[in-house]
């Protein structure tokens, strides 16, 4: 009777083992195959994209959200650095370098929910590469300094960031992140949940087609330039006055996890001391502050008071400093209307040309 309870136990054990065990492999899998930081796959299709972007065309077509491994590629496989880079996030994909008068050359980072480190570690890509921008223009998001963001994609470049926080304080920084063994990220909870995510956003914009070249940005595709700036799908540019207006509502009744719990600037002494660094290393720094949309702009200041905040500071910052500041949160300094935005938070094209058109860097 004994000896039939312990072979019951044992293939109790063993048979809750193997589910678990299968459950694990399951997760293991999905996470390997969508790989939302890249860490197991980091060309994840990009080289095509970064091939024909160096060689002077467009490129249409979903580019994955490995935007951040993309950038890397760029410097590292450039015949040579870029003079005027822009480091920002979605809402300055649109700056190009031909709205700026210039013989240097440009390259627009901008990467989609582009936090503070983003900004440092394509820098670190730069210094690991040898030589640092002439000219950075820092297209500075409000949530920047909002420490619960909740955005952890720059940690696709983790290597970089670290880099250049060494070179930032001369000396290596203990920095808080999963600090796990790749391969445990297999089974982690938070990147599955970070995978799910992806994966969804994904298949509701699956590609319908591979990427391709283009001579013309009239398509209903994304499409990049070789400058590195971005053309916004047809159907994403061509909303009717109201739906963009209804949009700039939403953008403010269901805001995005990047103002989550801002009730305070962070970041500041990172962000000072990372300018501090450019301009020591004789890098000139530019500060561009992109508007939101008129209808998004009033509710937020009603709703998140520390934008309004944070632009003040970054307008002391940038006079005391001696440091260019052109933008603004506000569209209404530059009297920009309904038809200037393809949403709440985006300008078009439009926006960002009638800010730095014939100025010269």
């Amino acid at each position: 009777m004994e000896r039939n309870e312990n072979i019951k136990c044992r293939r109790w054990i063993l048979g809750h083992f193997l589910i678990a065990s299968l459950m694990l492999a399951v997760v293991a899998t999905f996470n390997y195959r969508v790989d939302s930081l890249g860490l197991f796959h980091p060309d994840k299709g990009l080289r095509y994209a970064m091939r024909n972007v160096l060689e002077g065309r467009m490129v249409a077509g979903l580019l994955p959200y490995h935007d951040r491994e993309f950038q890397k590629m760029i410097v590292e496989n450039s015949p040579s650095p870029a003079e005027i880079v822009v480091l920002g996030s979605s809402r300055s994909m649109e700056l190009r370098g031909r709205f700026i008068v210039t013989q240097k050359t440009f390259f627009n980072h901008s990467v989609a929910g582009a936090t503070l480190e983003d900004a440092i570690a394509i820098t670190g890509v730069y210094k690991v590469r040898g030589r640092l921008p002439n000219t950075v223009i820092l297209a500075l998001d409000p949530w920047m300094f909002n420490k619960n963001n909740d955005t952890t994609r720059w940690q696709a470049l983790m290597f970089y960031y670290k880099k250049m926080l060494t070179e930032i304080y001369g000396k290596a920084l203990n920095i808080q992140r999963t600090r796990r063994y790749k391969y445990l990220e297999l089974i982690n909870g938070e990147y599955t949940l970070l995978n799910v995510k992806d994966f969804k956003k994904t298949r509701k914009i699956k590609e319908k087609r591979a990427q391709y070249t283009t001579t013309t940005t009239e398509v209903d595709d994304f499409v990049r330039e070789p400058d590195g700036s971005l053309h916004y799908p047809l159907s994403m540019r061509d909303k009717k006055d109201e739906a963009l207006r209804q949009a700039a509502r939403r953008y403010v009744t269901k805001p995005e996890r990047y103002f989550r719990d801002f009730h305070a600037l962070s970041n500041l002494k990172l962000f000072e001391d990372f300018v501090n660094y450019l301009k020591g290393q004789g890098t000139r720094v530019v500060i561009h502050l992109s508007p939101f949309h008129p209808v998004a702009y009033e509710g937020i200041k009603e709703k998140f008071p520390m934008v309004l905040e944070a632009e003040d500071y970054l307008r002391d910052f940038a006079s005391k400093q001696n440091i260019l500041l052109m933008g603004s949160y506000d569209p209404a300094k530059y009297n920009f209307e309904n038809k200037d935005f393809i949403d709440g938070s985006h300008g078009n094209e439009k926006v960002a040309k009638k800010i730095f058109e014939g100025f010269p860097l």
